[in-house]
């Protein structure tokens, strides 16, 4: 992987949205990534917005006020 100068860790975001830390793997041939875990496949713009959209779900209440504080 040193000898590779574009490869990228990126963790796979439905194996993530399980708890299983898992990375994908790049394959040169269709510019894509995939899961050797699940079945996920997609470009780096889609993982991106996947992974986003799970963290996004999973702590959208984060950083609001808790109904009882609020007065």
């Amino acid at each position: 992987m040193a000898e590779n100068s574009k490869a990228r860790m990126i963790r796979c975001p439905e194996c993530f949205a399980k708890d299983i830390d898992v990375f994908m793997f790049y394959d040169e041939a269709d510019d894509e990534f995939y899961c050797y875990k699940c079945c996920y496949t997609g470009t780096k713009d889609e993982v991106e917005r996947d992974f986003a959209h799970f963290i996004d779900r999973k702590y959208r209440m984060r950083g609001k006020p808790h109904p009882a504080e609020v007065f």
